[in-house]
């Protein structure tokens, strides 16, 4: 069974550009920090951070390394908010998407399942649990365990009983991750 979950809004917004560092609260260019965190619900802004390629190093990050800031916020910025944040832009790039589960204190979260129907797997079964990259690979994991021990009718002793710290997984009846928060 399908359950509907909320999810919150996560708008990724990549600029080319020098930051306007008044803005920021800083009087000179130079004394800009690489990354600033809002914890505030009254910013629009989540966190910024200056991008760096992955091929760089420490020692390269000078004046040829072009500018590039990604900013993390719930909803798109306008033309006009980026221009106040910016001293010039040259390029903008928005992605915008439900990116992480939304929880509350006041509720209960039921995780669903890894088996949606007979040999019909969601390998995300714990994704509510923690929305991550690392929470995909477990469920990859406790997913392919379920399925060669269903298609072999071997038990694997892998320990995917486990793997999602719970104590109910693969072997567990109901077939879900951890069902109650």
């Amino acid at each position: 069974m399908l359950v509907a979950y909320s999810f919150r809004r996560c708008v990724a917004t990549f600029v080319a550009g020098k930051l306007n560092a008044s803005f920021f609260g800083y009087s000179d260019p130079d004394d800009v920090t690489p990354v600033h965190f809002y914890l505030t619900e009254s910013n629009k802004i989540r966190s910024i951070a200056r991008q760096v390629p992955v091929d760089y190093t420490v020692n390269e990050m000078g004046s040829n390394l072009p500018p590039v800031w990604k900013i993390f916020s719930e909803s798109k910025f306008s033309d006009k908010e980026l221009d106040t944040m910016f001293a010039n832009r040259t390029e903008t790039r928005v992605f915008d998407w439900l990116a992480y589960p939304k929880y509350t204190t006041k509720e209960r979260l039921s995780l669903g399942t890894f088996e949606l129907a007979p040999r019909l797997y969601h390998v995300n079964g714990i994704e509510l649990a923690a929305s991550a990259m690392e929470m995909s690979v477990i469920g990859a994991r406790n997913v392919a365990n379920m399925a060669y021990e269903e298609w072999t009718g071997r038990k694997t002793g892998s320990g995917a009983e486990t793997t999602a710290g719970t104590g109910s997984g693969a072997s567990d009846k109901s077939r879900g991750a951890n069902t109650e928060l």
